[in-house]
């Protein structure tokens, strides 16, 4: 199943505008993500944490936060065998290397790329937040 599929399977039979009310994401923007494709550019679309994280908290009895961020490619199965996410319990503390490549694969953040110093502001959080 792939991102796409997910959020579909999260609507349901609910409209677009009943979703949006629950998630507090724009109608358009996720009838876009059930698309998986951006219109504007024609590219595969590529939800922030921001937006899953919505998604994750309106219909937390279906998915979790940590599984759509697998399926949107921000972390590999084998990452989160490794990290703590929200209480759902991994085998322990990542790596910097783990680290490292999760930060490479979060290029933008709202739209603007992410710069040096963004990037290691959110190593430091991340690393006091998920660090036993």
């Amino acid at each position: 199943m792939n991102l796409s599929e997910k959020i579909a399977q999260l609507k349901g039979k609910d409209s677009y505008r009943d979703m949006s009310e629950k998630t507090g994401i724009s109608h358009n923007y996720l009838r876009y993500l059930i698309k998986g494709i951006d219109p504007r550019s024609g590219k595969p679309i590529e939800p922030s944490a921001d937006i899953l994280r919505r998604l994750a908290n309106a219909y937390s009895s279906k998915t979790s936060y940590s599984e759509l961020m697998e399926l949107a490619g921000y972390i590999t199965s084998d990452e989160l065998d490794n990290i703590h996410v929200d209480g759902e319990k991994g085998k322990g503390d990542f790596s910097d290397a783990d680290l490292d490549k999760m930060l490479d694969n979060a290029m933008s953040f709202d739209g603007e790329p992410i710069t040096d110093h963004d990037r290691e502001i959110i190593r430091a959080y991340l690393k006091g937040k998920y660090s036993k």
